[in-house]
């Protein structure tokens, strides 16, 4: 089911002088099996917010402390080559464990 590999980093926000920056980000989970859900069309928006933009939608085996705060890198085969046409970063907007706890589902845009 898991034809990918990613590694995601927790990117929480530090403060530079009194103002709010983003750190770089520490390896939270490395080479984690994944895969892209599929989305109809293109885009979608979620209804938690207006003008919040989903790119895609990735399962991935369950990890423990994925949140909003995380970011998904790294996107490659299990072969570890890169996948092409697939931006290689991706912001988590949302994670959802679901009951069961057996994949997390992750709303993900695209880092520029």
């Amino acid at each position: 089911m898991f034809d990918l590999l990613v590694d995601i980093y927790s990117t929480p926000e530090e403060l530079v002088d009194a103002e709010p920056v983003q750190s770089d980000g520490t390896l939270l989970h490395g080479d984690v099996p994944a895969s892209f859900l599929r989305v109809s069309g293109n885009r979608r928006y979620l209804s938690a917010g207006a003008g919040v933009v989903v790119d895609a939608r990735m399962a991935l085996e369950y990890r423990a402390g994925i949140t909003d705060t995380c970011e998904v890198r790294n996107v490659r085969t299990r072969e570890g080559s890169a996948v092409p046409g697939v931006p290689s970063a991706y912001h988590v907007l949302y994670a959802d464990e679901g009951r069961r706890r057996q994949h997390v589902e992750l709303d993900l845009q695209i880092l520029t």
